[in-house]
């Protein structure tokens, strides 16, 4: 028997026009044109099923509604949802039901009032998109809400109240200040509706007040009076103290403090006179 004996870097030659012909092309898949359409592809089917699933929980409320319409009310989003999806896919008309029938559920949602607005004009309907901007225009607490329906309505709002030189010698004139920041649009509405039931003008004084810092509980104040109706340096409050592991009265926080003086009334209540 004859043993042939080739060298490894004959059989890499041979082998190389095979196994750069295998890398250097690649499937029809993975060219950019074809990752393109697959991805697309991809899209499509995620979109397809998140709409399947966005109706089929809409539909759940909306058969919730029929039974309870208060607690399908409280679930209004996941119907918005349902229309908002399918008007992203570009299928308004089938959209358009579940708009309205998240703003059947939740009125109040002016936001929502003018997404149905929007839908109604794209889809032509202009007199029911301008009903709702004008029922957006008139009730919405949103600048951006009364700016945009405005806009579809062919308006300019004006939100600028009259300073208080805009005034005649001797004309009575009711004036307002503002406390804190206060949106414009709200200044007009408020001088407007006042001017409407009094008839009297209503001027903008130009000061804005400082409310400071929010304190719904005036948790401060109590504690700074309850700091100073505590004797620190009684024998009996430094043992209650001890008791409640407060360091301090220095150290004290807060909490410490209104604890201390309730258990301090409470023992000083319990103590049986001489």
């Amino acid at each position: 028997m004859r043993y042939i004996g080739i060298s490894p870097f004959l059989i890499w030659l041979a082998a190389a026009p095979l196994i750069y012909a295998q890398v250097s092309t690649p499937p029809s898949a993975a060219t950019s044109d074809g990752a393109s359409a697959t991805d697309g592809k991809d899209t499509a089917e995620r979109m397809a099923k998140a709409i399947t699933h966005a109706i089929a929980a809409g539909e759940d409320v909306l058969a919730l509604e029929r039974r309870d319409n208060i607690a399908a009310s409280k679930q209004a989003s996941v119907v918005h949802h349902t229309g908002t999806l399918l008007a992203s896919a570009g299928r308004d008309q089938e959209a358009l039901p579940w708009l309205q029938a998240a703003v059947r559920l939740t009125p109040h949602r002016f936001d929502w009032q003018w997404s149905m607005a929007q839908m109604q004009n794209k889809l032509g309907n202009s007199q029911k998109a301008k009903s709702l901007a004008a029922l957006v225009y008139e009730r919405a607490e949103d600048g951006d809400l009364i700016s945009q329906s405005a806009a579809l309505l062919g308006k300019k709002p004006q939100w600028t109240v009259p300073p208080m030189a805009d005034t005649k010698p001797g004309e009575p004139v009711i004036c307002l200040t503002t406390a804190g920041p206060v949106q414009p649009w709200l200044l007009h509405a408020a001088a407007r509706s006042i001017e409407t039931r009094l008839g009297v003008p209503v001027r903008l004084t130009g000061i804005t007040l400082d409310l400071g810092k929010p304190d719904r509980t005036n948790a401060e104040s109590v504690t700074a009076q309850a700091r100073q109706q505590i004797i620190w340096d009684s024998a009996f409050t430094r043992q209650v103290m001890k008791e409640l592991n407060i360091p301090g009265e220095e150290a004290a926080t807060d909490e410490d403090v209104v604890t201390l003086l309730a258990t301090l009334m409470l023992e000083a209540g319990q103590k049986k006179p001489p």
